[in-house]
């Protein structure tokens, strides 16, 4: 009877071990394949995913190689559509095994703009996963180029900086031949004369007097004489000496655009002295540079070039502006650092590089002494540079220290040289240039041509100046010295160098814009 039950025992633990191998079994069998159908879907989500991306790519590929000049949002999207030679509003690919389907939209920006929404559905070989991304694309007009290179010399030396020049006689512009009296524009804007665009312009128009002919673009306006303001009182006065200049951009026979140049003006303030009935000075002149609220009248045509226009004061042989050496004017400048090679050269830095393309950046000696134009990486100056009038951009951006110009063998530069930099420039003392030199560094560092000059040579620099030093006075000739017949022969070579008339606009990736829409 014992055995009996012993042996019943035994055959239902046996039994149920059976029943908990047999769960055991069939549980580690569905969770094995509940995790290759995870794995296999994770798969397929990737590959989907993989074919989604490689879809944007091939799309903005295929976009980049339409660009072509005059293309329009609308146009792209229908040049998408042509890629698989099928016109069924997508373009669609395969790729190891799977598939994409990229369609495109246009839309119009708050500033006009157009931004391209492009949005990539992928699958992977078995349809099992699904992948969509979306991204966004600005369509970048491309700039407005001359037609040929041009040049505009505001003065001797112009600084967009603080500005360190010292010396017996730094720099020397021209003498300006100012016209007979009742010669003269009465120019008209609507107050406060609007500034727009980069460099800033304002839309006048112009009535003529006396024998002036009509205005030009290329010419510089400049305003009316000093005038004074006498207090009610008649103890005190102010003289009013008024630097504003504007550079002709373009012009009909009654309108034009004007570049505002310099907005500055010293202010002298005196005292009447009853004994003596005489006028002596209160106090230092101050400088006051600002944009006119008002429209400036009466101007004439200017035939001179100021000796120095800086954004900053000048350091040195003297308190701001009033260091300038007579005969010759020093004045504030308006345009800002961003804006300067833009009204120098009629066209941004960057786009000028890439549109000219590699043969005009860091020549060899030999090939940039025959250049008329070209850009420059090094601070050295060959010899060969004190022959043939050029211009030359030393473009020193992304170096760090002081940026120390140099002739290396020479002793005049001849043309205009433009240098642009992050960080201070210093003019070597053994350099000298008859023409035009432009020190464009931001406002926290400076520009510096300190020295005398070096010229060798009278028709580099025929301007003296007398300057007095101590108890002695003496004649001087400047380390920068305005050459006419110099930036003329320059300008004449730039016109040699001809500008595509139109290039491609641009797609520039908004990367902020990338998102999976859906993963399945």
């Amino acid at each position: 009877m014992n055995t009996q039950r012993q042996h019943g025992f035994a055959l239902a633990l046996v039994l149920s071990l059976m029943i908990v191998i047999g769960l055991l079994v069939t549980a580690t069998a569905v969770m094995s394949a509940s995790g290759l159908r995870a794995t296999t879907n994770d798969a397929a989500r990737s590959q989907a995913f993989f074919a989604a991306q490689t879809g944007l790519q091939r799309a903005r590929a295929k976009l980049n190689n339409s660009l072509v000049s005059g293309l329009t949002g609308a146009q792209l999207v229908t040049n998408l559509d042509s890629y698989d030679n099928v016109t069924d509003g997508a373009f669609k690919g395969t790729v190891d095994g799977g598939s994409f389907t990229v369609t495109a939209t246009a839309t119009t920006t708050a500033t006009g703009g157009t931004v391209i929404v492009l949005s990539s559905e992928g699958n992977d070989p078995n349809t099992v996963g699904n992948s969509k991304i979306e991204t966004q694309y600005e369509l970048i007009a491309p700039p407005t180029l001359p037609s040929t290179l041009t040049m505009n010399a505001p003065a001797t030396l112009t600084i967009t900086s603080k500005s360190k020049v010292t010396g017996d006689a730094p720099a020397a512009g021209k003498k300006n031949n100012k016209p007979a009296a009742g010669n003269n524009y009465t120019i008209t804007c609507t107050a406060p004369c609007a500034r727009t665009g980069s460099p800033a312009e304002m839309q006048v128009t112009y009535a003529k007097s006396g024998t002036v002919t009509d205005l030009k673009a290329g010419q510089y306006l400049d305003m009316g004489d000093p005038y004074e303001t006498i207090a009610a009182d008649g103890q005190t006065k102010t003289v009013v000496t008024p630097y504003q200049r504007y550079f002709v951009k373009s012009a009909t026979m009654s309108s034009a655009t004007l570049v505002p140049i310099n907005e500055s003006e010293t202010r002298q303030t005196f005292n009447y002295d009853k004994n003596s009935k005489t006028w002596t000075p209160s106090a230092t002149a101050s400088v006051v540079t600002n944009e006119l609220s008002t429209t400036p009248t009466k101007m004439y045509l200017r035939d001179g070039v100021d000796s120095i226009i800086t954004s900053g004061p000048l350091d040195g042989n003297g308190t701001g502006l009033a260091s300038c050496a007579s005969p010759y004017n020093c004045s504030g400048s308006t345009i800002n650092r961003n804006d300067m090679f833009k009204f120098v050269f009629g066209v941004d830095i960057d786009v000028l590089k890439q549109t000219l393309g590699s043969s005009f950046i860091n020549p060899s000696d030999t090939a940039a002494c025959t250049m008329a134009f070209h850009f420059t990486t090094s601070n050295k100056i060959p010899a060969c540079y004190s022959n043939d009038p050029r211009v030359v951009v030393m473009d020193l951006r992304g170096q760090t220290g002081t940026q120390v110009v140099d002739l290396t063998g020479s002793t005049t530069f001849k043309g205009l040289l433009y240098v642009i930099a992050d960080s201070n420039v210093k003019i070597a003392n053994n350099a000298s240039f008859a023409g035009a030199l432009v020190l464009d560094v931001p406002s926290t560092a400076s520009g510096d041509a300190s020295g005398t000059g070096n010229f060798q040579q009278s028709a580099d620099c025929s301007e003296i100046i007398q300057v007095k030093t101590g108890n002695n006075s003496k004649d001087e000739k400047p380390k920068a010295c305005y050459n006419e017949a110099y930036i003329n022969t320059a300008k004449s070579r730039l016109g040699s160098i001809t500008l595509p008339s139109t290039t491609a606009p641009t797609l520039k990736w908004l990367a902020e814009t990338w998102r999976e829409v859906k993963s399945q």
